[in-house]
């Protein structure tokens, strides 16, 4: 995945199904490792990727290793972004087309 980011956050894995705390990777922001809780508002001003100061945005992220049973294959995950301010995580369903917009990230309100 190169440089990304990080935010911490807990989702069903997609082998054992236990709730687990995990690390998403996601490139958004200023890229450059830093690492995110829920609720933190995203630094800009380095190695830029996407626009800030947007309304609502959607992330293409990547869960890391569960904790419980070894899960470390492909984990799709949305980071969702309120005014830069990383609101939420889910489980990736498909709903969002990342690959047609040639981008990790999808502008859903300005």
């Amino acid at each position: 995945m190169g440089a990304f980011n990080e935010v911490l956050g807990k989702l069903p894995c997609p082998q054992c199904l236990n709730l687990v705390e995990i690390e998403i990777q996601f490139k958004y922001g200023s890229v450059f490792q830093h690492k995110y809780k829920l609720g933190e508002k995203l630094i800009w001003g380095g190695n830029d990727v996407g626009m800030p100061d947007r309304a609502r945005v959607v992330l293409d992220g990547e869960g890391s290793k569960c904790s419980s049973c070894g899960y470390d294959r492909d984990w799709p995950v949305y980071v969702y972004l309120d005014n830069d301010v990383i609101t939420s995580v889910t489980v990736a369903t498909g709903v969002y087309d990342f690959a047609s917009v040639h981008e990790s990230f999808l502008v859903l309100s300005e």
